[in-house]
């Protein structure tokens, strides 16, 4: 499983980091919106919170790696980390 996301990282950061990391962002937070009336627990939205968990080995990652990803190292963990503040700020508002 890691491997897999390192390779997604990977592939991510070759190909534009901040987009793609900008459009995960901007779909999950659509995603946790659209049930925003619903109650939000892990069990009935499981993919906010494997979403919490890809993002948060994603930026453990991007911390130790030696790359600076020709320059968007620090804006992707930027991205990284605001994506990780929304998603738990929305779990938290709705217990």
């Amino acid at each position: 499983m890691i491997s897999t996301r390192r390779s997604l990282l990977a592939a991510a950061m070759g190909s534009g980091a901040l987009a793609s990391i900008a459009g995960l962002s901007g779909l999950l937070l659509l995603t946790a919106q659209a049930g925003a009336d619903d109650r939000h627990d892990e069990k009935r939205y499981p993919k906010i919170h494997a979403s919490l968990s890809t993002l948060r080995d994603a930026r453990e990652e991007l911390e130790h790696a030696g790359d600076d990803f020709h320059g968007h190292k620090e804006t992707a963990m930027r991205a990284v980390d605001e994506a990780i503040r929304q998603l738990e700020a929305l779990v938290a508002d709705h217990p």
